[in-house]
């Protein structure tokens, strides 16, 4: 699980993020806008209703993307928000498929460093 501080919590911190331009790659949507530097990098998770209608699959996705994201932290810049969104596709994924798919959208944006 992600650490609070990690975390995109409020409507509005959503709402500034989704005015950025979208990334997409397999079956996810990466939306992200860059902070000041010394702040911690936060995200946010959709899985929506639409995309699967079992309350239990959308959560093990969400859950599976935050694990790709506890994976990929050490490698992504600071002080940046990132909505990553879920499609139909995403749900019949596997989580190697997920992780390769997230890190090609997070290269996109510029916001790995090796």
């Amino acid at each position: 699980m992600l650490n609070k501080k990690f975390r995109l919590n409020k409507g509005n911190d959503f709402r500034k993020v989704f005015k950025s331009r979208p990334v997409y790659e397999g079956g996810l949507s990466v939306r992200a806008i860059s902070k000041d530097q010394g702040q911690e990098t936060r995200f946010g998770f959709i899985v929506s209703n639409k995309v699967e209608k079992r309350a239990t699959k959308r959560n093990k996705l969400k859950r599976q993307l935050r694990a790709i994201v506890a994976i990929l932290m050490p490698q992504i810049n600071k002080g940046s928000d990132l909505v990553i969104i879920a499609t139909e596709k995403a749900v019949h994924e596997t989580f190697g498929e997920l992780r390769g798919d997230l890190t090609n959208a997070v290269r996109k944006l510029n916001l790995l460093h090796d």
